[in-house]
């Protein structure tokens, strides 16, 4: 992860990109999501035994330090950091994990102090050496890691299946709820739902929140009616500018 345009915030980015061509242990794989934050978030709820997050750190040390560090989820809420589905910090995507009850078995970072972070491309000195510290480490860290049994337990599967339940409602609700603003801003959405379909307001309006960061309806309000049996409407929207709008259209992407 990191931004290429900000120097040295670019060293996951790098390593990334090294290993993007190695043969690394356990079957895992190198990706580079930069900045996408909520991408990486969405993805590692389809089930991952385990995330070595790789990013640029500052912790105080001198400029090329390499970090491996074991992120403590914190006892109080209040100390999670505010959902922001464009901060790529580590932080902020294990605080996404966490607010959809995504509990990988383990996570990793490994960090390099940065020595310049500003607008401009290109690793400075000390932290392009630590780069191929870096590509070295990981394939040790997953082989100790993966040494014993990397299968998750069965209340890790169940939660991130409940996760995806509701990511998978949401994207449902979005393609409806952008064929019916027709490019207009949604401020927000009103759904019912049958009880069959084991939903429950704060789990959908967050996992919205997540699917529709970036389009029209990024920031709306969902409004959950929940009724009898397996109903899955799109009751209506509402667009900046206009009281409310639409009728009642099935919302594709759940046939059950």
């Amino acid at each position: 992860m990191g931004n290429v345009f900000l120097g040295d915030d670019g060293f996951g980015v790098a390593v990334a990109g090294r290993l993007a061509g190695a043969e690394l242990p356990g079957g895992a794989r190198a990706c580079d999501y930069g900045i996408r934050g909520v991408h990486l978030a969405h993805e590692l709820m389809n089930g991952y035994d385990g995330l070595v997050l790789i990013d640029a750190v500052q912790r105080g040390g001198p400029p090329g330090t390499v970090y491996i560090l074991e992120p403590v989820d914190p006892e109080d809420d209040a100390a999670t950091p505010a959902l922001d589905a464009h901060d790529m910090a580590p932080a902020t995507v294990l605080a996404l994990l966490r607010r959809f009850g995504v509990r990988l078995p383990w996570v990793t970072v490994i960090g390099c102090e940065p020595a310049v972070v500003g607008e401009g491309m290109g690793l400075s000195p000390p932290v392009l050496d630590a780069v191929d510290e870096a590509v070295r480490l990981v394939p040790e860290l997953l082989a100790e890691r993966l040494g014993g049994n990397p299968a998750a337990t069965g209340t890790e599967k169940e939660r991130r299946t409940g996760a995806m339940h509701e990511i998978g409602l949401c994207e449902g609700i979005l393609e409806a709820v952008e064929g019916r603003a027709q490019g207009r801003r949604v401020t927000g959405v009103t759904v019912r739902i049958g009880e069959q379909h084991a939903v429950v307001g704060p789990a959908l309006a967050q996992s919205f929140a997540l699917v529709a960061a970036g389009t029209v309806a990024d920031g709306a309000a969902v409004e959950l009616i929940t009724v009898p049996g397996d109903e899955f409407t799109l009751l209506s929207i509402r667009v900046a500018g206009d009281t409310g709008a639409g009728g009642g259209d099935r919302v594709p992407g759940d046939s059950r």
